[in-house]
């Protein structure tokens, strides 16, 4: 008579399979109809994963960025990385022109889906701007040889 015992691996490695479809169902629930998930509620998320489903922090990652791409749901952080990437390669020292700022919040808010206005979106760059060190660049006119007075206006009214 075969043995269908399983042993306490056995065992250990289909509980950790059936947390992480509990918490992919989670996840899953958590961004109904959402485009985009905020750094906020993927903190939430990942130590729910932590604590109630006992996994680690990069199984919890991966399974959230899984359920993510499945549905077509982008997480802020991951926008926002690709973001201070873009912004870090196009400064030059440590300098963002209006034009590259521009363009990095129109990338911020399609690499969210669109989920927030293009003003909010200017607002998260700016956050980013400001966590990263970089500082924006003076307006420089071809027939001036020296930046304008107030040149940096426009970065001033982003409210943060």
């Amino acid at each position: 008579m075969p043995d269908h015992s399983l042993s306490v691996s056995d065992v250990s490695a289909l509980s950790r399979e059936r947390d992480r479809r509990q918490f992919a169902d989670y996840v899953s629930l958590h961004a109904t109809n959402k485009r985009f998930i905020p750094r906020d509620d993927e903190t939430v998320l990942l130590k729910a994963a932590i604590s109630d489903f006992g996994m680690d922090r990069d199984q919890a990652q991966g399974v959230l960025s899984g359920i993510a791409n499945d549905k077509n749901i982008r997480l802020e952080s991951q926008a926002e990385e690709n973001v201070r990437a873009f912004l870090k390669h196009r400064s030059r020292r440590d300098k963002v022109s209006r034009k590259d700022f521009n363009e990095a919040a129109r990338m911020y808010r399609g690499l969210i889906n669109d989920g927030m206005p293009i003003k909010q979106a200017k607002q998260q760059v700016k956050r980013i701007m400001i966590r990263e060190e970089l500082r924006p660049r003076r307006i420089r006119l071809l027939f001036l040889p020296l930046p304008i007075p107030g040149a940096r206006r426009w970065y001033n009214r982003i409210r943060v």
